[in-house]
């Protein structure tokens, strides 16, 4: 696996947006950084997305919400295709999009996306969106995640009973506490920083994450952070 923390690795990007001109504009832009991020390829073709990032296999992939309107008329939207990318596949997906609604940018975060940025963005902060999300960090606002940590305390009595939860919680070893707090105090920090936080190796963090989602029917760090800020989990100390 790339390091993009200690090495001057080459971030490989897909591109896929519906408008032959914002492609072409993107792939100006990534080619003024050709000594770090290099466009392996690119479709504004919904029906070849999947297929694409399975025979390019890339580091980022960026995703427009907006992808027009298939041979059927019916609009087709970025967000069905974010469970298959972002879980499936070893890149990370960063939406590139147009729309100012704040809860379809947290329902993308939701789905897997690690970030959203602007189209309208300078090309100076899109390309260091790349390369934080290459590098395993997030780029999203704190809108977004005020958004989402509301919206999860709102909608969590028709998920399962509270008390559930707390049945949950307290099967947790301190151990595992002790990983949730700490990841819910550095929810954009790589999982490398947050080993290195809690004195373990990346592979025992990822050990503990695999037990604490299976205890808690949590699906990824993110859910993980709206579960902790909804039980006060991230107050606890040790």
């Amino acid at each position: 696996m790339k390091d993009f923390t200690s090495a001057k690795q080459m971030i490989n990007v897909l591109l896929i947006d519906d408008h032959q001109m914002i492609l072409d504009g993107l792939t100006a832009l990534i080619s003024s950084e050709n000594e770090t991020i290099k466009v392996v390829g690119r479709t504004s073709d919904s029906e070849q997305i999947t297929s694409l990032a399975r025979e390019l296999d890339p580091d980022v992939i960026l995703l427009d919400l907006d992808l027009g309107r298939g041979k059927d008329g019916a609009k087709i939207c970025g967000l069905d295709f974010l469970p298959q990318l972002a879980n499936e596949r070893k890149a990370k997906v960063l939406i590139l999009t147009g729309e100012s609604d704040i809860a379809l940018h947290a329902e993308a975060i939701s789905r897997g996306a690690k970030g959203v940025v602007f189209k309208n963005a300078p090309g100076e902060v899109i390309i260091q969106a790349i390369k934080k999300i290459a590098a395993g960090q997030r780029w999203h606002s704190d809108e977004i995640i005020d958004y989402m940590t509301t919206h999860h305390k709102k909608g969590a009595s028709s998920d399962k009973p509270k008390d559930l939860d707390s049945e949950n919680i307290a099967t947790l070893t301190p151990m595992q506490l002790r990983v949730i707090a700490t990841i819910t105090a550095n929810v954009t920090m790589p999982n490398k920083q947050i080993a290195s936080l809690l004195r373990i190796s990346e592979h025992t963090l990822k050990n503990h994450l695999t037990e604490i989602n299976s205890k808690l029917y949590t699906k990824n760090k993110m859910d993980l952070f709206m579960f902790a800020k909804r039980h006060n989990l991230d107050k606890i100390s040790f």
